[in-house]
């Protein structure tokens, strides 16, 4: 036991039994530390719900905050919040915290966390109830999992959030089949060439990703080293076998956590392919929304809108991405679109929607080009919001701006900047992008002259 101002809090390893009482925003429940309840020491235990009676195993302590954060073991007692899962993997899940909750419990947590953003932020607003496909069951259409030999294995999979225990994530249900095909693949090749000695351990990629299309699957190895030649021939093969589109190979700058750094250095078949919400071939190695039916649902919503301050009217597209917006806008016969983004990956599919594109960042380009007047405005920016952009686009006021936030505390840093500019909420709606996960995608609509849709 570690003490702290008198208080003697558990080791990592300590079994214990709690009953949860509430969850935060991460999705672990929440509860005071059995007989340590007088001197407030919470636990947090990812796997267990409000009303779980649950056998919980210590993974770390902060001392300072006297939290203990655990994950839950056995489930002694359901609560109301539960419903049997139907993944394969073990429970709880690195990535999906939620997956054994019901859907009801995991929509209403999504619209609290949107609600308690707004409170944080002194903002006055309604959360709409969160709009979701319920209808598919795996849906995610891209997946990165990281390489590791673990335990006499390679495994592909997911860290168990803050440590270095590889939990193997080759047959997630919330994932599209072909990919767990093609994961399962990978991983039984991965062993072959380390068992044979074709591959050092010393030389296994980071991760891999895999992306869906309409027209199939294509993948990305992500590496510190050349890919060993033995693998790449594998590699090769599978396209040859029309098991992929494509595969590339991208070398990251430098060591560290990110797996989204570096270019492609060589690549075998078609990298480009068919979103499955439509509209042009794109790069597999840029952005897209887990969901594609949200997602659809999503860029419906801001289109129509947008298109109610004017049908033929300009509109800017910020942070644009591969066009899911631009798309739908331009769907309304005379609408015109602006669209920007600075990854020159979707420039391409940009093109083919808008001969307008602009390939450097949205601050930049508010700062280069002359002002002019659009009639409605999207941004839908990385999870840090606007920043330095959030100003220069409300002073362009547009009667229509659509702001999209996949992190929610991020609504309380830019949405106060447009209301100073005289804009105010019409609508505050949750997306739910991200099922089996906390994590929502949020709108907030905001008009100049007062909410008329």
């Amino acid at each position: 036991m570690r003490k702290r101002k008198g208080v003697a809090l558990p080791s990592p390893g300590t079994r214990f039994e709690v009953e949860i009482v509430a969850m935060d925003e991460e999705g672990r429940g929440r509860a005071y530390y059995p007989k340590l309840e007088s001197d407030e020491v919470d636990v947090a235990v990812r796997g267990a719900f409000p009303g779980d009676l649950a056998t919980a195993v210590v993974e770390r302590i902060y001392s300072s905050r006297q939290l203990v954060v655990a994950r839950a073991q056995e489930i002694n007692h359901p609560g109301p919040c539960r419903e049997k899962s139907e993944c394969t993997h073990a429970s709880p899940c690195a990535a999906c915290p939620l997956e054994t909750a019901t859907t009801e419990f995991g929509l209403e947590l999504k619209r609290t966390r949107v609600q308690a953003a707004l409170r944080r932020a002194d903002l006055e607003a309604e959360v709409e109830d969160v709009k979701s496909d319920l209808e598919h069951r795996a849906y995610r259409q891209k997946v990165k999992l990281m390489v590791r030999h673990y335990k006499g294995k390679v495994r592909l999979g997911l860290f168990r959030p803050g440590t270095h225990h590889l939990e193997t994530a080759t047959s997630c249900a919330l994932v599209e089949p072909a990919l767990n095909e093609t994961a399962e693949e990978i991983q039984k090749e991965l062993n072959r060439q380390v068992a044979k000695g074709f591959i050092k351990l010393t030389e296994l990629p980071v991760a891999v990703t895999l992306r869906l299309g309409q027209d199939g699957v294509v993948g990305i190895w992500v590496c510190d080293f050349p890919l060993p030649k033995q693998l790449w021939a594998w590699t090769k093969r599978m396209h040859a076998d029309e098991q992929v589109l494509g595969f590339g190979v991208r070398l990251r700058e430098g060591p560290g956590n990110s797996l989204v750094t570096g270019v492609l250095q060589k690549s075998v078949g078609q990298m480009k392919l068919v979103p499955l919400e439509g509209g042009p071939k794109v790069h597999a190695d840029t952005f897209c929304q887990a969901n594609p039916e949200t997602a659809k649902i999503l860029y419906r919503d801001v289109a129509h809108f947008l298109l109610g301050a004017a049908e033929q009217g300009r509109f800017l597209d910020a942070y644009a991405g591969n066009g899911g917006f631009t798309a739908r806008l331009k769907e309304k016969e005379g609408a015109t679109v602006v669209a920007v983004e600075t990854h020159p990956l979707c420039q391409a599919p940009l093109s083919e929607l808008t001969n307008e594109v602009a390939v450097r960042s949205v601050a930049d380009f508010l700062a280069e080009s002359k002002p002019e007047r659009f009639d409605g405005i999207v941004a839908d920016p990385p999870q840090k919001g606007l920043k330095e952009a959030a100003l220069p686009l409300a002073m362009l006021q547009a009667p229509r701006v659509a702001l999209v936030f996949c992190n929610p505390d991020a609504i309380g840093r830019d949405v106060p900047v447009f209301q100073e500019a005289g804009y105010r909420i019409c609508a505050v709606v949750p997306y739910d992008l991200f099922g089996g996960t906390p994590e929502v995608e949020t709108v907030v609509y905001l008009t100049l002259s007062g909410c008329t849709t």
